[in-house]
């Protein structure tokens, strides 16, 4: 991990505070400190700065004689999210009646943090400054082990062949929809479909209430094309199912959910699919229109999840398109 500190230059007091103090508490952690005037570059300074800011993972701020350059980069690494730890010298805290320009003050709007005093360099400070950065390591450790196991999955995703990534996105959404009282109706095999050169496999899911059914498509593909889009606005067989005694059941509503590999540009859906409209997130809707055969359609609505990158992301989204819309067994 990595460390920026952002104080003064040339004060004797602030360098042996960073150079006794600062350094080796920041090195116990395993922390790599990063100051300014202490990288050897070539760039303008301010580039630098926020070169290593972005860089690192938190900031110490010591505001020993009110830099504004301190405050600013302080500022810079909150807005970011980054957690910024304050140190100041004692004497910071009382005003001065010869501090015409408030330089030996910490500065009223900041004096509410819980920042961290030091005289000199000391043991007292090191300890201080240990336990506190140990608090803030904590989560970001957490986190970057999330991030770490988060990549490790997207990686082991996308070394797998694409085909078989179609089938497991495929897989994953009839399980999930099956544990919602969904049975399975009808699916194709992953192969050229209905005119679409990429590899395209639709299964076919439907529930029945006491008077109603519901009915769900699942088209996966490594990457949805305007073709596919027309198909679901235009060409697409009825999902209008019949139970097992043959009785026709109100069609409670469509639902086709579409789950890309890469992502889809919103303009490519729109040109698909006119008749259909944004409703919230990825979810489009369509009132009654023609289709190609001449039979006028009912309402349906059309899911997209797209940019898949590793199959614990695309189940965790998958839940929540099943919450969210109505699909759930208590939705149902």
């Amino acid at each position: 991990m990595k460390c920026f500190i952002a104080s003064a230059f040339g004060h004797e007091d602030v360098d042996a505070i960073y150079d006794s103090c600062i350094v080796p508490t920041l090195r116990k952690l395993s922390v790599t400190p990063l100051r300014v005037d202490r990288v050897e570059h070539n760039e303008e300074i301010h580039n630098k700065i926020f070169e290593l800011i972005d860089s690192s993972d938190f900031v110490i701020a010591d505001l020993t004689y009110a830099r504004p350059s301190v405050y600013y980069e302080a500022g810079y690494a909150t807005g970011k999210s980054m957690p910024v730890i304050y140190t100041v010298k004692g004497d910071h805290f009382s005003a001065r009646g010869d501090d015409l320009y408030g330089n030996f003050r910490v500065h009223f709007d900041i004096q509410m943090k819980n920042i961290i005093s030091w005289r000199e360099p000391n043991q007292t400070f090191s300890n201080k400054l240990l336990t506190r950065a140990q608090h803030i390591l904590r989560p970001l450790e957490r986190k970057n082990q999330i991030d770490l196991n988060l990549q490790t999955e997207r990686d082991k995703f996308d070394s797998t062949a694409m085909l078989k990534r179609i089938m497991l996105l495929q897989e994953i959404g009839v399980k999930l929809l099956r544990k919602q009282s969904f049975s399975m109706y009808k699916t194709s095999k992953p192969v050229p479909f209905n005119g679409i050169s990429t590899p395209t496999l639709e299964t076919q899911l439907v529930k029945f209430n006491r008077t109603r059914q519901q009915a769900i498509s699942i088209i996966a593909t490594s990457s949805a094309s305007k073709r596919l889009f027309n198909y679901i606005c235009y060409d697409r067989p009825s999902l209008y199912i019949t139970d097992r005694s043959a009785s026709k059941l109100s069609l409670e509503d469509t639902h086709y959910i579409v789950l890309s590999l890469k992502s889809i540009p919103r303009p490519r859906v729109t040109e698909g699919m006119p008749y259909f409209h944004l409703q919230k997130n990825n979810t489009y809707s369509s009132g009654e229109h023609r289709s190609h055969n001449g039979e006028t359609t009912s309402k349906t609505y059309v899911h997209i999840v797209d940019g898949i990158k590793s199959e614990v992301e695309f189940t965790a989204k998958f839940r929540a398109l099943i919450e969210e819309n109505g699909l759930s067994k208590n939705g149902g």
